[in-house]
């Protein structure tokens, strides 16, 4: 029987849900990002943790004050409240937002992400006149 063994590519970011770290993994030829255990991740893939934590540490110093968000990459529900993953401008770095401080943040993203994903059937027309058939 072969093993499928997926190569990760890099921690896009990282959440705290239930007192338990998880990690944002981007894996290499898959277009998604997964939601995978710090304990794991951080058994099988420690370099990639370790570039992770470096690069968080340049990017928090490049902008802690004014945060331009790029796009919104998943919407999540984290303890029962709307949560974006959000990738910063410019950068390959996510970061999770509360769905309510992006709304005021960058309005524009949100309503963007969800055109994007609005889908129409197809449309009837009903005249009102029930002799039409």
């Amino acid at each position: 029987m072969a093993s499928s063994v997926r190569k990760a590519e890099r921690i896009m970011g990282a959440t705290n849900a239930g007192g338990e770290l998880y990690y944002f993994m981007k894996w290499e030829d898959i277009e998604s990002i997964e939601v995978v255990s710090a304990k794991e991740v951080d058994i099988m893939y420690p370099q990639i943790v370790k570039n992770f934590y470096q690069e968080k540490v340049l990017s928090d110093q490049k902008s802690t004050m004014n945060k331009n968000y790029e796009e919104i990459m998943a919407v999540y529900n984290c303890g029962g409240k709307l949560t974006y993953l959000m990738k910063f401008e410019g950068m390959d770095v996510v970061e999770c937002v509360p769905a309510q401080a992006a709304n005021l943040m960058c309005p524009q993203i949100v309503i963007k992400f969800y055109e994007e994903r609005i889908s129409h059937g197809p449309v009837q027309i009903n005249s009102g006149d029930e002799n039409d058939e």
